[in-house]
């Protein structure tokens, strides 16, 4: 699934210490605007972390801005067209199944997953990795797996998160993980119920401070501190649904259109058929939009460029692409409070990325550019000294020339 990609070369030979053993953790905090960070009261530990790393102005999550596609985005350097898991919803013609994030079995056919993970990346370079909980893991994706997976329960306890990477840290030399991702979903959770100012949210910011904080003194122990990094991100923002920021789908489409509609929160997404007549659908919501607004239509072969998202057959082939605090509906259906998936050049939608370690300490609390998503996988593999045969992706020479001037590479 691999539509355009770049392979930055390796600038310079990495400057930082013990390039043999450096170990990365990624903690993923689902749903963590890039703003929440000026919620000091309850981001205390996160800001204090922030004056001894490198925090980015912001992180530029790839369209849409929506939890599977990007989560993917980031350990593969692949943008969704490229990588394939285009939407957390979406039908694939040739295998006639539709993925759903909900269908666990459903979801781990290898057939869907385009690109190569970082902890295969990692574990092709004898590194092993673990992975608690992060998009894709529980996959077979090119015939490999990490050497750890925790499976997702949405029950688990960050403190149970924490004694699990306590516990992968605690192994024998030949036994240990330097790769580890961790993910996080209680901010987004406490936002799609109640809102991005709620008290909710504010609360689960306070617990994955505590979490982010515990886990870097764990990290800080003697043993661990010179060649271990931290790398806190998010994979979208998150906006509060307007008033009456309903578009609802029986305003568009009449029963004899026959549209199979295959998702429609807060885009609208529909099943690619033979039998549909796509310039009758798209003249048809062209005057819906005009009727109602605050959406547009596209073909999926003039979605705007910069979206990097109309180079692949799942991408519906007409779709309806929503304003921000806007979503399709039907009328007898009730929306989150907050959403997300909208474009990704909004500043609501601006995820969050901080580095703490020895790579982030050539200058302390310094802001480093913001970039987008796909970068990461470059800056991952140049970190755990993976420099040959490295997949190819969408990440950028110019971004990996930044990444060396700020950073101990």
């Amino acid at each position: 699934m691999i539509c355009r990609f770049s392979n930055p070369t390796r600038l310079l030979k990495p400057k930082h210490k013990h390039i043999d053993d450096n170990t990365v953790i990624i903690v993923s905090i689902d749903g963590f605007r890039n703003d929440f960070l000026e919620r000091m009261e309850f981001t205390k530990k996160i800001n204090k972390l922030s004056h001894i790393g490198n925090k980015a102005e912001f992180l530029k999550p790839s369209f849409p801005t929506s939890t599977f596609p990007n989560h993917y985005t980031i350990v593969t350097g692949l943008y969704p067209e490229s990588h394939g898991i285009v939407s957390n919803t979406f039908y694939d013609k040739e295998l006639n199944k539709t993925f759903n994030i909900r269908d666990n079995e459903l979801i781990r056919i290898p057939e869907w997953w385009g690109g190569s993970p970082i902890w295969n990346e990692a574990e092709k370079n004898n590194i092993k990795s673990a992975v608690c909980m992060w998009v894709g893991s529980e996959v077979e994706i090119n015939g490999m797996s990490p050497s750890y997976v925790v499976k997702f329960d949405p029950n688990t306890t960050l403190d149970e998160k924490l004694n699990t990477v306590s516990n992968w840290l605690k192994l024998p030399k030949e036994e240990k993980p330097r790769l580890i991702l961790v993910y996080l979903p209680e901010v987004d959770k406490a936002a799609h119920n109640y809102g991005v100012n709620s008290d909710e949210v504010n609360l689960s910011l306070k617990l994955v401070d505590k979490f982010i904080y515990k886990l870097y003194k764990l990290i800080n122990k003697n043993k661990h501190r010179d060649n271990t990094n931290l790398i806190i991100l998010s994979d979208h923002g998150m906006a509060d649904i307007k008033q009456n920021g309903q578009i609802y789908i029986e305003d568009i489409f009449d029963e004899e259109d026959n549209v199979e509609v295959i998702s429609y929160i807060p885009h609208l997404y529909i099943k690619d058929d033979d039998k549909l007549n796509i310039d009758y659908i798209y003249e048809k919501m062209i005057n819906a939009s005009i009727n109602n607004g605050h959406w547009m239509p596209f073909k999926r072969e003039n979605i705007l460029e910069r979206f990097h998202y109309n180079n692949n057959k799942r991408i519906s082939p007409v779709m309806g692409i929503a304003e921000t605090g806007y979503s399709f509906t039907y009328k007898n259906r009730t929306l989150p409070v907050a959403m997300h998936g909208y474009d990704n050049e909004d500043d609501n939608m601006n995820a969050f990325f901080l580095g703490i370690g020895p790579v982030f300490s050539k200058y302390p609390g310094q802001t480093i550019p913001s970039f987008n998503n796909v970068e990461i996988f470059n800056l991952i593999t140049t970190i755990l000294n993976i420099t040959e045969n490295v997949s190819p992706n969408n990440g950028t020479v110019e971004t990996m020339e930044m990444f060396t001037y700020y950073l101990n590479l």
